[in-house]
């Protein structure tokens, strides 16, 4: 945050993290209490993904499968947001010796999300573009927002 205060055209600051075993909702607040401690001259949400980034890829597997040596018949069943160990479990759709790399595949898989099929299947994700909603209206408002 500190980098971005140094920023002439910064129009507000998205906080995206994994949950992992922690509460969603505890972690957001205690970096909103984080950030209103450091005191922002910009808009700042924060989105926690339930557990963890790539529990959106179950989200909207129907449009992720098929790419990035995950089968295209790969079928997940079971609560996406209460799935730990998302990455492990792409990595065993993969062929032997293949394994999800975060660097190598997060970028290419989230650019084949189904945004509305991610919404329907995701509250974190619902989240997600909840938060960069505030963000657009905070800047076209020119007010600045902060928001778990």
């Amino acid at each position: 945050m500190r980098a971005a205060e140094e920023e002439n055209n910064i129009l507000g600051i998205l906080i995206l993290i994994d949950a992992d075993d922690d509460c969603s909702v505890t972690l957001a607040n205690e970096i909103v209490q984080l950030v209103n401690q450091i005191g922002a001259r910009y808009s700042v949400v924060v989105v926690v993904a339930n557990r963890e980034y790539e529990a959106w890829f179950l989200a909207s597997l129907e449009t992720v499968r098929g790419s990035e040596n995950i089968p295209a018949d790969s079928v997940f069943s079971g609560e996406i947001e209460g799935k730990s160990d998302v990455k492990g479990w792409l990595t065993k759709q993969m062929p032997k010796g293949k394994a999800y790399k975060e660097n190598t595949h997060q970028v290419i898989l989230t650019q084949k999300i189904d945004v509305d099929l991610a919404l329907a299947n995701s509250r974190s994700f619902r989240r997600l573009v909840h938060a960069i909603e505030l963000l657009v209206d905070a800047a076209d408002t020119g007010e600045a927002a902060i928001s778990p």
